[in-house]
């Protein structure tokens, strides 16, 4: 895997600025070098790259191994591979102050968690945690919880407690825009659309629920608030999981990411909703994709529709919009949101 500087678009950047550069080599000595962190977008990989100023065209690439960054202090460790070699090595930059390495450390932990999202089939080991002249770095810490002493031991359940609070800080990443449920000790990428409609992210399992809602919290949740009385859909083609995780209280109606659905599944997923609310006072549907959000909201506006409880299909996503995000940007895809126009001319 390598890139070349020809195919760094500086003006692609989504953070950039001047820190200290130390090459993986203890002889080296530490360098101020122009660093911009680049859209993976733009180049396929989430890469750092790194020039003497801000005008060279030179500049070297560093791949990122997508899984973790890890600061201490103002320092800011990054696994990763140079462009121009092939070995994995740990990259050492250093900022002004603490608060720039805090925006370093944000910009790159959502680039990360953006990559996720994007390449879900990306096959992802943990790194280890570098370490630095015998000073361990403190694994997934923002920088301000760094202790004094880099080397002092911190007990078994505040580290369990550190390192829960960066696993929500991550999933808050990923949730950017989206409204959270944080009632009654839940922090989950899920939101009311009202009493009875609830739109939520994928509910994940092993490494992706530290970026994810966690399998065995949304559960609980279920368990918790809706005992036998809800009823999931998932949305997803690239992914399932077993129905019985659910009590078998699941019903799959998959298309692909950014794609609208085959005509014929709407009406199928309004009269399973409609068959499940027949048989209960207070029950509640569960509506997820990957993120709760595109799929989701087509599902959830064409429920809307079909309830009365909205007169037209702009109404519909505008309320979607309005209870899943806070800046009222819900569904997005303009073939999906045609989807909505389509269903309101079935009902006229």
């Amino acid at each position: 895997m390598s890139i070349d500087a020809s195919a760094i678009d500086h003006d692609s950047s989504v953070r950039k600025g001047y820190l200290s550069k130390k090459s993986p080599s203890m002889m080296k000595s530490w360098q101020k070098r122009y660093v911009r962190l680049l859209s993976f977008e733009e180049v396929d990989d989430i890469i750092i790259s790194y020039s003497k100023d801000s005008e060279a065209k030179d500049a070297a690439g560093i791949i990122l191994n997508v899984t973790k960054t890890y600061v201490n202090g103002k320092r800011l460790f990054i696994v990763g591979i140079c462009a121009k070699r092939s070995k994995q090595r740990t990259y050492e930059f250093e900022a002004d102050t603490v608060e720039e390495c805090k925006r370093w450390w944000e910009a790159i932990e959502l680039a990360i968690s953006e990559f996720h999202e994007a390449h879900p089939e990306a096959a992802l080991e943990p790194c280890p945690v570098p370490v630095d002249s015998g000073d361990e770095a403190e694994s997934s810490k923002l920088p301000e919880e760094s202790s004094t002493d880099p080397r002092s031991n911190a007990g078994a359940a505040g580290g369990a407690g550190k390192a829960s609070h960066m696993t929500d800080v991550v999933r808050n990443m990923v949730s950017k825009k989206k409204k959270r449920f944080t009632e009654d000790g839940f922090d989950l990428d899920l939101s009311y659309v009202n009493p009875r409609v609830i739109a939520m992210g994928f509910p994940a399992e092993g490494m992706e629920s530290a970026f994810r809602n966690p399998m065995e919290e949304v559960q609980r949740f279920l368990y918790q608030r809706h005992y036998n009385k809800y009823r999931i859909y998932n949305l997803c083609a690239e992914r399932s999981y077993d129905p019985a995780r659910f009590d078998g209280r699941c019903t799959r109606f998959p298309f692909m990411d950014h794609n609208p659905p085959p005509f014929e599944m709407i009406p199928l997923f309004l009269e399973d909703a409609k068959k499940f609310y027949r048989g209960t006072a207070d029950g509640v549907i569960v509506v997820h994709c990957k993120a709760g959000k595109g799929r989701t909201g087509v599902f959830i506006a064409c429920w809307l529709l079909e309830t009365g409880e909205v007169s037209s299909a702009e109404d519909a996503l505008y309320r979607f919009a309005q209870e899943r995000t806070y800046n009222c940007k819900g569904v997005t895809i303009p073939s999906q949101i045609r989807v909505e126009g389509w269903r309101e001319g079935w009902l006229v």
